[in-house]
């Protein structure tokens, strides 16, 4: 595995760094400038690509797509998307969207029916095939985003769900994003919050020595953790404005880690979490000035 140890800020170059968790093969580093977190050994870019287009990545239940199930709004990720698609139907921007990380094409397929120019970038082939028989109006790319040859000033709205907490430079993928939107364009992203409540009850059973809620989430596969504080630094500090932030349920039927207690304790916490808008995903829309 190839790996670099990261002791300053990716995001802000700090060296005010606190230790958050220790697992066995990695740890979990927090700047306490800026309020992200992040692995301590982290992945180069054949690393990133290894892990997601490795065989049978494409089955993962997270990218399950049946169309009725879609339609019928059968688990929280389709309602999240519509939630999103309601709000955005009501911002009165342009039609070209761009979908960072497609898989199988779910939110496409919805966003298609709000009435959309779609286009998708997926880094795994087999996910970006099956994208394209789901979605046949949809124009696909097969790259990592970075790699992606794409026209700046393209694109209305740009989306990655459960996408920015993968890569290796977060602040890079973002100005790349507010490159390629139109003057007044907004971007969404989607990620666990690490100052959600659900991420400070992992906390306190870990500090009580019950590591395994704690690791289940902080997936070996994520390189990043934000917090809505880090997050809205990151945007702030490239420009542009919050144009709207909030939790949603999160969607935990995919995890291999937590087990089915666990499972069901994350459902009653995320529904007390509601109450104060603190569930453990949360989705920040940014919009471009101008």
């Amino acid at each position: 595995m190839k790996e670099k140890f990261l002791k300053i800020c990716p995001i802000c170059n700090s060296d005010k760094l606190k230790k958050n968790y220790q697992f066995e093969n990695f740890y979990i580093l927090n700047c306490h400038n800026c309020g992200n977190a992040w692995r301590s050994n982290m992945y180069d870019e054949e690393k990133i690509e290894e892990i997601y287009c490795i065989d049978n990545y494409e089955d993962n239940p997270y990218f399950l797509y049946e169309i009725d199930m879609v339609l019928n709004m059968k688990n929280n990720r389709f309602k999240n998307y519509k939630q999103a698609l309601d709000f955005l139907k009501a911002s009165h921007i342009q039609r070209e969207l761009l979908d960072i990380g497609c898989g199988t094409g779910t939110f496409l397929a919805l966003a298609k029916r709000y009435g959309w120019n779609l286009t998708g970038i997926e880094i795994s082939e087999k996910l970006s095939e099956k994208c394209k028989q789901n979605v046949p109006e949809a124009r696909i790319i097969t790259k990592r985003f970075e790699d992606a040859d794409l026209e700046e000033g393209q694109f209305s709205l740009i989306t990655m769900w459960d996408v920015i907490e993968h890569v290796i430079d977060p602040v890079e993928v973002i100005s790349r994003i507010k490159n390629l939107l139109v003057a007044g364009g907004i971007a969404l992203f989607c990620t666990p919050d690490e100052s959600s409540f659900l991420a400070k009850v992992g906390k306190v059973l870990y500090n009580m020595n019950i590591s395994s809620p704690a690791l289940a989430l902080h997936p070996t596969n994520h390189t990043y953790f934000f917090s809505r504080k880090g997050f809205e630094y990151i945007i702030k500090d490239l420009d542009m404005q919050v144009h709207k932030m909030y939790s949603q349920n999160a969607f935990f039927e995919h995890s291999e880690m937590a087990s089915r207690i666990q499972k069901v304790g994350i459902s009653m916490i995320e529904k007390v979490s509601g109450i104060a808008d603190a569930r453990y995903e949360m989705v920040i829309m940014a919009r471009k000035k101008g």
